[in-house]
């Protein structure tokens, strides 16, 4: 008798005990890269896509919280790089950017422009090739830096891309993005 009174406080005691939370895992680093204008995306002479491949990658990252950005075909003549534009051109082999080693497909650099009066940000999108992956993960760093999760669309490696690992992006939106 004495062995199921204490059988049944054990258990009674158990049922009522609360179940441990989940830990939620940060996908990312921080919340999107906040830009203090919308940036209009230039496709330039020589980029290995379209114009139409670019509005598609945005119209996808859009849909999953980022903000709805212009994307226009554009000589790039003007001073390089201008605050508030994202430029997408192909890779210069002549003249590879820092961060180009054996095995990169594309590099995204940005830095803050226009001084302290006017904080505002451009970024550059180098491809070496047109595959939609690389774009498409390319163009998320506008905002994001590498997922710590695979298969994610910004994983560092395009072998672990996945076009379904949008895990932890809009919940990156919230707090930031423009």
């Amino acid at each position: 008798m004495r062995w199921l009174l204490l059988l049944l406080l054990c258990v009674s005691g158990c049922a009522r005990r609360e179940l441990p939370r989940t830990v939620e895992i940060p996908i990312f680093d921080r919340p999107a890269r906040d830009w203090m204008m919308r940036p209009v995306v230039k496709v330039c002479p020589g980029a290995p896509v379209d114009l139409s491949e670019v509005q598609n990658a945005l119209t996808l990252w859009s849909m999953h919280g980022a903000p709805e950005l212009a994307a226009r075909y554009d000589g790039c003549w003007e001073p390089f790089p201008m605050p508030g534009y994202v430029y997408v051109m192909g890779r210069d082999a002549r003249n590879p950017s820092p961060g180009w080693a054996p095995g990169v497909l594309g590099i995204t650099y940005f830095s803050p422009g226009g001084g302290r009066e006017v904080p505002c940000w451009w970024a550059v999108i180098e491809l070496s090739d047109g595959d939609g992956r690389t774009l498409v993960h390319e163009i998320g760093h506008i905002w994001l830096g590498h997922a710590n999760i695979a298969p994610h669309v910004m994983y560092p490696s395009i072998d672990r891309f996945h076009w379904d690992g949008w895990l932890g992006v809009a919940a990156a939106f919230i707090d930031g993005g423009y």
